[in-house]
């Protein structure tokens, strides 16, 4: 049969269970049941809570070491209990903590840079290829944000431009020098791909087209066969409704270009100085005609 045992507080008996320990007594229980002991607690904290949270903060910091290791074991020998405990924590209590996040964010905005920073330099690997998946994975997401933001900052980006620009304006000049001196072919068929657009003729010629049209010439001119700069030449010239596509563009040294001009090549050519017959037989061969009508055979 079980022990029983009379409440000093509030006179009820009770089983041995519903008492807590205490060595200095006779019987080795305490003289309050569970209940009451609870209650006069939940008073007691309501009464000193200053003075207990003083103490508290006392103890965490003469502990700190203490309490991190003793934390640290804890979750190790109960990680899966208390992972589940905290997301079903975090999903009942969602809005509330995501408006504390947001609060703590806004208030340690400087802060919070700082991680960030010392965070993506000791993990910039890991940082990027976690980026570069997520990125994968919600591409739609991305582009949506991406338009909005553009909306709502494009006035202030157009501000930032313009006074950088008026600030660097000799330093973009150079750069644009610089630009054009190593990358003479694209620009050159930007240029000849915009003065076709601007005629409404097709202009689909590539720089890489373009590179490969030399090499197919051997990086030397279609008409005199020497190694000179080599320019863009019109096969059936611009003003004549010449396309600017692989079908009608070959290298040409800049006398041969000037010397053709907007001449039909078949009347030109056979009066030139540099005339050649086979080179005239392979630039027709090239560019697919017969009988002076272009076939389209090349890709």
């Amino acid at each position: 049969m079980d022990r029983l045992k009379i409440c000093n507080k509030c006179d009820t008996e009770f089983t041995v269970d519903m008492f807590g320990k205490r060595k200095n007594s006779i019987d080795g229980l305490q003289c309050w049941c569970k209940n009451c002991m609870n209650e006069y607690r939940k008073e007691y904290n309501k009464i000193n809570k200053e003075a207990i949270t003083k103490r508290h903060k006392k103890y965490r910091d003469s502990h700190k070491l203490e309490i991190k290791e003793s934390g640290k074991k804890y979750w190790i020998n109960n990680k899966e209990e208390l992972s589940i405990k905290h997301k079903q924590y975090d999903e009942e209590h969602k809005e509330y903590l995501t408006g504390i996040r947001k609060e703590w964010k806004m208030a340690n905005k400087e802060h919070n840079k700082i991680i960030y920073r010392i965070y993506y330099k000791t993990h910039r690997e890991e940082t990027q290829t976690r980026h570069k998946q997520w990125q994968n994975d919600n591409k739609e997401h991305c582009k949506a944000v991406g338009k909005k933001r553009e909306e709502i900052f494009k006035e202030e980006r157009m501000e930032q431009h313009r006074k950088w620009y008026e600030v660097n304006k000799k330093v973009v000049a150079e750069q644009k020098k610089e630009y054009r001196k190593n990358n003479k072919d694209k620009i050159n068929v930007i240029t000849q791909r915009y003065r076709a657009k601007k005629i409404l003729l097709p202009n689909t010629l590539t720089s890489k087209q373009w590179k490969q049209i030399k090499l197919d010439f051997n990086n030397k001119c279609a008409y005199c066969n020497q190694e000179l700069p080599l320019a863009m030449e019109h096969f059936l010239a611009l003003s004549k409704g010449g396309e600017y596509t692989h079908n009608n563009i070959i290298p040409s040294c800049r006398s041969c270009n000037s010397s053709k001009s907007n001449k039909d090549f078949f009347t030109w050519y056979k009066t030139y100085k540099h005339y050649d017959k086979n080179r005239e037989k392979f630039i027709i061969e090239y560019l697919g005609y017969e009988n002076n009508n272009q076939q389209l055979k090349i890709i």
